[in-house]
């Protein structure tokens, strides 16, 4: 299953690019971009658009998979299933 830090980490590997260089090219630590990779932690939009032009990622992609992992972390969080979640959402959606 594809996930926002899978395809963070694969971006990366397509590119031959080590943590250290992607330090240099965004500024963004390395602790993070580990996290960010093994899914422990959720990028910041700043960054998850500095990865993404770094990596020569479709923006929008990473966007979904980014407001996904938002609603799961919320889900969780709150412990409301995901189902009740996007099925309001859904109605909400077809309301507009």
């Amino acid at each position: 299953m594809k996930t926002l830090h899978s395809l963070l980490k694969e971006g990366r590997q397509a590119k031959n690019l080590k943590h250290k260089d992607v330090v240099t090219l965004t500024g963004i630590d390395q602790a993070l971009l580990s996290k960010y990779e093994n899914g422990s932690r959720l990028p910041t939009e700043a960054h998850l658009m500095q990865l993404g032009e770094a990596y020569g990622l479709e923006i929008r992609q990473l966007r979904v998979f980014w407001v996904a992992e938002k609603v799961v972390g919320l889900s969780r969080q709150y412990e409301i299933p995901v189902d009740e979640i996007m099925m309001v959402a859904e109605s909400r959606v077809e309301f507009l």
